[in-house]
């Protein structure tokens, strides 16, 4: 139940650091198209920094409404679906709903195309493309085998056809609805 936690704090942290990032440099490219390029732009953009990391946590705070939104809503479908023990679960699908809302939603521009310079200056020559590459497939075999050696708890949610599992209550209420709206239909065509 920590890790997900620890998680999330580290990929928000990679995500307003790396907005930051982008403010500092989009502000030294305005900087450098006013002013032209200069030798202490370096210096400029190191001093800059811990302002556009203090503007981009403000931002990551305005945006949080949405976040914790999209983490609610993960939250109770997986509480709803999730018969036995569901609390483990939510967080952790809330946690990714949050993370995802914050690097995928409105606002991640910033962070998306400072990932975007990094990807791209990696893959500046042949070889270090095929080193990424390389370093990549071995992370996503890591990440399969990983996933592939755990025991399927609950693929592909089997227990919803149970009749003791958490939608019964929905079955129930879906069922007396469908059952009002013939009657009602049938009160109409007399």
């Amino acid at each position: 139940m920590i890790l997900p936690i620890v998680g999330t704090l580290t990929a928000l942290a990679v995500l307003v650091s790396l907005r930051a990032a982008d403010l500092s440099q989009r502000r030294l490219a305005r900087r450098r198209s006013a002013r032209g390029a200069r030798a202490f732009d370096p210096a400029v953009t190191t001093a800059i920094y811990p302002a556009m990391l203090a503007w981009s946590v403000v931002t990551s705070v305005l945006l949080a409404p949405v976040a914790l939104a999209a983490a609610g809503i993960a939250a109770g479908i997986t509480i709803v679906a999730v018969p036995l023990h569901p609390f483990p679960r939510a967080i952790a699908y809330a946690a990714g709903a949050l993370v995802a809302c914050y690097g995928l939603g409105p606002g991640s521009g910033g962070s998306r195309r400072q990932l975007g310079r990094l990807y791209n200056a990696l893959g500046s020559s042949p070889i270090a493309a095929v080193v990424a590459l390389a370093g990549v497939s071995a992370l996503a075999v890591v990440a399969i085998a990983a996933a592939a050696s755990q025991l399927p708890v609950y693929w592909p949610l089997h227990h919803l056809g149970t009749p003791g599992g958490n939608l019964q209550a929905l079955r129930i209420a879906v069922q007396h609805a469908r059952t009002a709206v013939i009657r009602l239909a049938g009160r109409v065509v007399r």
